[in-house]
Order: structure tokens, then C-alpha cells, then sequence
């Protein structure tokens, strides 16, 4: 004899579409709850992060945490630190120089330069 209904669990990213919307954006498909109906989601691969209900994700990621990207700015001749202000694009970071110095150099050391005549007032 049982008592009350069954609970029934379906892993939603058993569905092929839902597992295929996710792989095909290079991000995984996760079901925390399997009792409840239409709440999968896309969940981005580390380093990248970010997790999306019912489809692909917007995945972000700081390059400048790259310990290599952020070495290749403190290497540098000139004080430049390291800033990745598109944390969605890959390939997006740069050195910048630090004040008083200006310039800046995608995915490389900048050559930095200062303007002393500016500083005249």
C-alpha cells in the first residue's frame, strides 16, 4: 500500500534541445531542481562566469585576473596596469598607462609618453 502521489523528476537537460542550446554555445546545461518544470539553464565554463534560464548564457570574464596578461603590464618599462573593460569579449584586454603618463596597447605593453607642456599653465 502507498501513500499520497508519486514525485515524479525529469532532467530537463535530457532534452535534446535544451542540452544542444547550451553545448552549442560552449557552456553547460544544469537542472537544479528535476521536480520542477521549465527551469534549466545555460551555465558558463570556468574562468568564465555567468548562468542564463532557458538558453545561452552572456559568459564574462576579467582577462587582466590572467596572472600572464597582468605580468605582461607590471613587466612593463613604464608604470601600466592591466584593464579589461569589455569582460564579455575575448582578447579585449590592455595596458594603460598610469597618470601622468598616457597611452595604452591591446593584449600588449603600451609605450607611454608625458606631455610636460600640458602641465604649463
Amino acid at each position: 500500500q502507498t501513500q499520497g502521489a508519486a514525485v515524479c523528476t525529469y532532467n530537463e537537460c535530457a532534452n535534446e534541445t535544451n542540452l544542444k542550446a547550451c553545448t552549442d554555445a560552449d557552456q553547460v546545461c544544469v537542472d537544479a531542481n528535476p521536480v520542477a518544470d521549465g527551469n534549466w539553464a545555460c551555465e558558463c565554463v570556468a574562468p568564465k562566469s555567468g548562468i542564463q534560464a532557458l538558453g545561452p548564457a552572456t559568459c564574462s570574464y576579467d582577462e587582466c585576473t590572467d596572472s600572464a596578461n597582468a605580468k605582461t603590464c607590471a613587466d612593463a618599462t613604464a608604470d601600466q596596469v592591466c584593464v579589461d573593460a569589455d569582460l564579455v569579449a575575448d582578447s579585449s584586454w590592455k595596458c594603460e598607462c598610469v597618470a601622468p603618463s598616457s597611452g595604452s596597447w591591446i593584449m600588449g605593453a603600451a609605450s607611454c609618453w608625458y606631455d610636460e607642456c600640458e602641465d604649463q599653465d
